[in-house]
């Protein structure tokens, strides 16, 4: 079965409009929905990158190696230094969208954790 992307854009859209409907029954509502759909995800995507890893080529294993990160710093200098930047940005960052999603009070104010 294929989408087109019409239909993708309308899947995504209902989604967000079903998610703003049920967010004033509370957070914890919306995280028990959730929960079981990005855990099936999260495993999917899981098995898809070990099925690949087996199937095209295991080196992928071999950025678990220091050397190779030393070998990738000193190769590309200021901007390995720049694209590890990057990386902790996305990190950070979804760490903020997710604590401010789940720890916001009724009030609207967000807690902040430190």
């Amino acid at each position: 079965m294929t989408f087109s992307t019409d239909e993708i854009v309308w899947i995504t859209v209902g989604i967000l409009v079903l998610l703003f409907a049920i967010q004033r029954f509370g957070t914890d509502k919306v995280g028990y929905l959730f929960a079981p759909v990005i855990l099936l995800w999260l495993l999917l995507i899981g098995g898809v990158g070990v099925y690949n890893l087996i199937k095209y080529d295991t080196g992928a294993l071999r950025a678990f190696n220091l050397k190779y990160i030393i070998d990738y710093f000193r190769r590309n200098k200021k901007k390995g230094w720049v694209s590890l930047g990057g990386i902790l940005l996305c990190f950070t960052g979804i760490r903020c969208v997710s604590t401010s999603t789940v720890l916001r009070n009724n009030s609207g104010y967000y807690v902040q954790i430190n």
